[in-house]
């Protein structure tokens, strides 16, 4: 009794672990076609050319039946997930370089109305040797 028990629940861990796996590799044949700037809803045979040479394309669902469910439940919605997340990306990253930015010149005394004479003339012992 105990026996069938553990075996029951090493079944079930397996069949999750099963479906995460599939989970993970439809994400990411979902991945694939945004990549390859395939269009939401678009026609199957219109859209293959542009994604059936990725090595990608085999190798993450195993039958035809599977990628084309996958390519079918591929929304508008998905594309507008991924491109909401790298537009994030993307001003986290200006405004790392704007903080950077402001950093380097709030260091060194300059401002907006600054010249690089009066900067050179002040700091010129610092940037060259030769001038001392």
């Amino acid at each position: 009794n105990e026996e069938e028990k553990r075996k029951e629940e090493e079944e079930k861990a397996r069949v999750q672990a099963q479906k995460k796996d599939k989970q993970e590799r439809l994400h990411s044949f979902k991945l694939m076609l945004l990549e390859k700037g395939v269009t939401p809803g678009g026609n199957w045979e219109k859209e293959l050319p542009k994604f059936c040479f990725d090595t990608r394309y085999k190798t993450l669902l195993e039958t035809p039946a599977e990628r084309k469910a996958a390519f079918e439940g591929f929304t508008r919605s998905d594309v507008v997930r991924y491109k909401e997340k790298a537009r994030k990306a993307a001003a986290d990253r200006r405004a790392k370089a704007l903080e950077a930015a402001a950093a380097l010149l709030g260091g060194g005394g300059l401002s907006a109305e600054s010249t690089f004479d009066a900067w050179f003339t002040e700091n010129s012992s610092e940037v060259d040797p030769l001038t001392k």
